[in-house]
């Protein structure tokens, strides 16, 4: 039987117990009840073992934790007292593990810190904050984020986190970035003092600096222009070649390579620009970049094209001079060799053009023949070739043009001379051509044409003159 049933039994029976099978079969019940109620007693007390055994090793993995953190912790009840503390890893150390904490206001570093005294005033008010602070130990200043954190209805965890290392990176961040602002204005003000041009561009070939010189050629802020890829201000069929140098740039390890390209630019207006493209590298805060100084050449382009047209026309009429038309004839001759196709001249001397220069003076000879040349272009194709020989002798190249049809245009060229009236000093002036024509069908030499031609020019002249001589005509005269 249960002792505690026992000794309630006892006490309410001290002479013995009934003997009645009613009250022994009561006292069995109660006997059960009891055993039942110890062991439910018995797995509580084994339930509350292991609650605290686990609450504790919580306790101890927490506190593990907590020492491991580099972090400074304590908590502080509402009048300040400090009822844990975690010394965290600051060096050197704002308080050492020997030391007793009585309260935060007994702490070294506390008295010396306006700032953290300010930071917990009225702490058992507050629910939780945080803030950056300079806190003093001794001769030592740390740069600390601050927490407070209401953890119960009385208790506070302070936590102090030393930032000192990352202030000093971004005070160095900082000041790099001044550094390099510094730098940039610097280059920026260098480069907005070229004559010329300038577009930088990076390794994605987007302008990440241009100067004043691009910006008024282009009508364009530099706000509008970085960022962009300038091969958008390139003419079309140069784009392929500035992609080619830019990429040859960034690809090439050495910084000193430098290369020049002539290309045409597209403005925003429509109109383009003649313009010589100088690039080089640059490695600026160890990213390459491209640097493109551009120059405007449109007025030296005009005056190349001025040079050659001036050496390779006649200054006079505009014709090809003698050295140009042999050049063109002899790569048009090849040409019709090589494609199976006729080739024919056309030598034209003026008759007795002599007389107007002696009658009428000189200047009206020349605007004769300027008269002339405009007259000959207009009975001729894009393809052929005019060129003055001489004096008054011109010459023609017919590619691809049979004896057939170069003696319908040498004859319409011959009726059209005729028909001209020039008008010089006050003198309506009349002349004529005669004209020698030769055809090549198989290969020779363009001398031996030329030389042809003027045979039958010179028979042509003493035979009557204002006429069209070939080699039909010149054999059945003959």
């Amino acid at each position: 039987m249960h002792r505690m049933l026992k000794r309630q039994l006892k006490k309410a029976y001290p002479n013995g117990l009934p003997d009645n099978v009613e009250f022994s079969h009561f006292i069995e019940l109660i006997e059960q009840a009891y055993t039942s109620m110890s062991e439910e007693l018995s797995i509580t007390e084994r339930s509350l073992d292991l609650s605290c055994e686990e609450l504790q090793q919580r306790h101890d993995t927490l506190s593990k934790i907590l020492d491991a953190l580099p972090d400074m912790s304590m908590w502080i009840d509402q009048d300040g007292m400090i009822r844990d503390i975690r010394v965290g890893c600051f060096n050197p150390p704002l308080v050492s593990k020997e030391d007793e904490h009585a309260s935060i206001t007994s702490l070294e570093f506390y008295k010396n810190s306006v700032p953290l005294q300010h930071f917990l005033t009225g702490h058992e008010k507050v629910g939780s904050k945080r803030g950056e602070l300079e806190l003093s130990c001794e001769t030592f200043t740390y740069y600390v984020e601050a927490r407070l954190t209401s953890v119960s209805k009385h208790r506070w965890l302070l936590v102090i986190r030393d930032i000192s290392l990352r202030r000093k990176l971004i005070e160095m961040q900082t000041q790099r970035l001044d550094q390099i602002k510094r730098t940039q204005k610097q280059l920026q003000g260098l480069i907005n003092a070229a004559p010329t041009g300038i577009l930088i561009t990076d390794e994605s070939t987007k302008l990440v600096m241009v100067n004043n010189y691009i910006c008024q050629k282009l009508s364009l802020s530099s706000d509008e222009l970085l960022g962009r890829n300038p091969l958008s201000f390139i003419a079309k069929k140069y784009r392929l070649e500035y992609l080619s140098e830019i990429q040859k740039h960034i690809s090439y390890d050495d910084t000193v390579l430098d290369s020049r390209l002539d290309l045409t630019m597209s403005l925003p207006s429509n109109e383009t620009m003649q313009v010589e493209m100088a690039f080089s590298t640059l490695l600026f805060e160890d990213k390459k970049l491209v640097i493109t100084a551009i120059t405007d050449i449109s007025e030296r382009k005009r005056l190349e094209d001025q040079l050659r047209v001036l050496a390779s026309t006649d200054p006079l009429t505009g014709a090809y001079n003698r050295r140009s038309f042999h050049e063109l004839s002899h790569k048009a001759m090849s040409t019709c060799s090589r494609e199976q196709q006729a080739f024919s001249i056309l030598l034209l001397d003026l008759d007795f053009f002599k007389r107007v220069n002696d009658n009428y003076g000189h200047s009206a000879g020349d605007e004769v023949l300027i008269t002339t040349v405009k007259t000959i272009n207009d009975c001729i194709r894009e393809a052929d070739i005019l060129g003055r020989h001489g004096g008054e002798e011109f010459v023609i190249a017919l590619p691809n043009t049979d004896s057939k049809r170069a003696k319908e245009i040498a004859n319409r060229i011959r009726q059209c001379i005729e028909e001209m009236r020039v008008h010089a000093e006050g003198n309506i002036i009349a002349l004529t051509a005669s004209i020698g024509l030769v055809t090549k069908t198989e290969s020779c030499d363009f001398e031996k044409l030329i030389n042809q031609a003027d045979c039958y020019l010179y028979f042509a002249k003493d035979n009557g003159r204002n006429q069209v001589v070939d080699e039909q005509t010149y054999l059945s005269q003959n």
